[in-house]
């Protein structure tokens, strides 16, 4: 007796193994069992005399290292095979201009890369431009804390291919940008405009006159428009029926 042959070709589709699944898992246990051999048993610095036929025989180097790998431009795929990881490149105190000179930024976070990673290794704020947002936002987390870490200046700030609203997505807030010797000069760099820095910042009048935004002399000499003032900025209030007023904007 028969069955359906439709429930039988299904049985038989479910039954069949994801080969797909199944070659991942295979390929990451092998990936787990070279970093854990590599931690078990961490090759050793080559002696005096390979180090010195390195140097007679440059076309035929041989790598022990993650940094002698990075030297002699071994792909980071190919370093993840022999069981190496973001952790050697620590030990090894790759500097992270190096590492970003050799690979893409794709790569690297592909390979495991931490922030704190690229942190510790030197990574500086002109590295961050190769960096696609959604690289920086969804695979490494950063946000101002994060940013913050490379002791960031107005100045650096300025250098960086973030929007006022990018920055403002990062967590950066008005007492933040204070701390960091914001004011009507060192503001102006960063190409927001007033209307911006109302917008996602809101300063108070008292912030706004603490930053020099009031005092017309300061602003015109750093470019600032002075019609973008007379929108932008709050008006002040004198006496009791409280006429507005901008200091003579």
């Amino acid at each position: 007796m028969y069955g359906c042959p439709a429930c039988n070709e299904k049985e038989t589709v479910a039954l069949k193994p994801n080969l797909g699944a199944d070659r991942n898992i295979a390929i990451e246990s092998v990936h787990a069992a070279r970093v854990r051999e590599r931690q078990l048993y961490p090759p050793q610095r080559p002696g005096i005399g390979r180090r010195l036929l390195n140097i007679i025989s440059p076309l035929t180097p041989v790598s022990t290292t993650m940094g002698e790998h990075v030297a002699n431009q071994t792909t980071l795929q190919r370093m993840k095979q022999l069981g190496f990881t973001a952790a050697d490149a620590v030990n090894d105190r790759i500097p992270w201009s190096t590492l970003q000179y050799n690979y893409t930024p794709a790569d690297l976070i592909q390979f495991g890369f931490t922030w704190d990673q690229m942190v510790t290794l030197g990574i500086e704020p002109q590295h961050i431009n190769a960096f696609t947002w959604q690289e920086l936002r969804s695979n490494l987390d950063l946000d101002a804390q994060k940013l913050m870490k490379l002791n960031l200046t107005i100045s650096e700030m300025s250098k960086l291919s973030f929007s006022c609203a990018q920055y403002h997505e990062l967590g950066f807030n008005w007492a933040l940008l204070n701390r960091l010797g914001a004011n009507v000069e060192t503001m102006r760099p960063l190409n927001w405009s007033l209307q911006d820095i109302k917008t996602y910042w809101s300063p108070s009048v008292s912030q706004w006159i603490q930053a020099g935004f009031y005092d017309r002399k300061r602003l015109t000499a750093a470019g600032w428009p002075i019609e973008d003032a007379r929108t932008a900025l709050p008006s002040l209030t004198q006496g009791k029926k409280g006429r507005a007023i901008r200091l003579a904007f």
